[in-house]
């Protein structure tokens, strides 16, 4: 859409997973477009990464998709401009080896965040925003202040398979990675 959604246009290009092993494709895409004008879309997939396509002509066609950098099961990356300093925050749930056990692709713990000074180039080393084994977080809302960036995420019990409970959290800007 090139009027605020007014109307729509369908693109030629079609983003597929290539891998017939994934059972998911893509969900959820995110977007977000870097200051050289190129939009950066990632998507959760099965396959242990957040896949990832790039337009350089404003929305109307799509390199392959392919994995990012991003390790991740099948659970959202959100990420979003601080208008503080236009570093990138990330969050998201990745797939690290985890005191001591292996986090399966249902798991969404830890959660944890990282920056980009660089337009998405290079990231920090990730900070743990939660790290209960024992719990599951995602569906991250972003909000900065002057000051602290506010979260709002689903949290829960990973053995009752739930994220009912809603989380608030306050990071101050000055703790970011």
């Amino acid at each position: 859409s090139d009027d605020d959604g007014i109307t729509w246009n369908e693109i030629d290009t079609k983003l597929m997973m290539t891998n017939s092993r994934s059972k998911s494709g893509l969900q959820e895409p995110g977007v977000l477009q870097l200051e050289n004008g190129v939009i950066w879309m990632y998507a959760r997939t099965d396959m242990g990464y957040q896949y990832e396509s790039y337009s350089l002509d404003d929305g109307n066609s799509w390199t392959n998709i392919q994995p990012s950098l991003f390790t991740s099961p099948l659970s959202p990356l959100s990420v979003k401009r601080n208008p503080n300093d236009n570093k990138l925050v990330a969050i998201w749930n990745p797939i690290p080896d985890y005191n001591g056990r292996y986090i399966t692709q249902k798991s969404r713990t830890p959660f944890v965040i990282a920056t980009s000074s660089d337009d998405a180039n290079t990231w920090s080393e990730y900070k743990y925003v939660e790290s209960d084994p024992n719990r599951g977080y995602c569906y991250t809302a972003m909000h900065f202040t002057d000051t602290a960036l506010l979260l709002g995420y689903c949290g829960g019990i990973v053995d009752k398979g739930q994220l009912n409970e809603l989380v608030i959290k306050k990071i101050q800007l000055t703790e970011l990675p």
